[in-house]
């Protein structure tokens, strides 16, 4: 995602426009169907079972980040590119790339402040210019272009967003982690199963086997049977330490509420 901030901004400089539709990945099915949404209460929000402070203000967000390991920032959400630019010049003067404060923020997340909609990729990479009327975006949750163009949430009307700031210290992640995200994922696949209407055997996303419902896993939108899983998993401690996003932006957090009921 921070790639592709950093590269709409310098083609924003630049004022080159593609000249035809270019199609870009596609976006899979939402990996959890059930993303909760964030609870307001004195100063702070709830989000995917933990407690965010708000603030109202880059200054205060990027000095709450120096202090705390989860903030959030209340914006206008048509106002995200302007405050991404701009905290990313600060987090760049601040922290080195391979920080864990730094990977935090590559991986921060844009939620709805009023229903709590997690905005997909294309709405984001829209807002920054990444993706507009010149790219097609095989695939993507529909609405993303004129969300590039007004902020509005396209399910409840809202102008204004959580960005949503989340850093892990390498020490707190333990085997206990990995665990929960396979467990977690298995959940997944058991819904995915219980809405699954088609009379044919689906395959493995990974390894295009067939795959039976008592060891599937659903991770990211792939299907994907119990010996890719286990592939996906191998050192998964090690690569979580390293970068606590490594199996997705927000993998992490919903396992853990997973476990604990907090996320269904």
């Amino acid at each position: 995602m921070l790639r592709a901030i950093k590269h709409a901004f310098a083609r924003r400089k630049g004022g080159h426009s593609p000249a035809a539709p270019t199609p870009v990945s596609a976006e899979r099915r939402p990996a959890s169907t059930s993303t909760p949404s964030p609870v307001r209460s004195s100063g702070s929000i709830e989000f995917i079972g933990v407690s965010f402070p708000v603030m109202w203000t880059v200054a205060d967000f990027i000095a709450t980040t120096a202090s705390l390991d989860r903030v959030a920032l209340r914006l206008r959400t048509e106002q995200y590119a302007t405050h991404m630019r701009d905290i990313m010049r600060q987090f760049g003067s601040k922290y080195a790339p391979s920080s864990p404060e730094y990977q935090a923020f590559k991986h921060t997340s844009l939620v709805c402040a009023s229903c709590g909609w997690l905005f997909p990729g294309s709405y984001t990479l829209s807002l920054i210019g990444a993706v507009n009327g010149y790219t097609t975006v095989v695939g993507a949750t529909p609405g993303y272009a004129e969300f590039g163009k007004t902020g509005t949430c396209t399910k409840c009307g809202s102008e204004e967003s959580f960005l949503i700031y989340q850093h892990y210290k390498p020490p707190s992640i333990s085997q206990a982690d990995v665990d929960a995200i396979r467990r977690y994922w298995r959940h997944l696949a058991q819904q995915w199963w219980s809405n699954n209407t088609s009379s044919s055997t689906p395959l493995c996303d990974a390894c295009n086997d067939y795959v039976s419902q008592a060891k599937t896993y659903l991770i990211g939108g792939r299907l994907e049977c119990e010996r890719c899983t286990d592939k996906e998993l191998v050192d998964g401690l090690n690569k979580l330490r390293r970068d606590p996003f490594y199996f997705g932006d927000m993998e992490l957090q919903k396992a853990r509420s997973f476990v604990v009921g907090t996320v269904g």
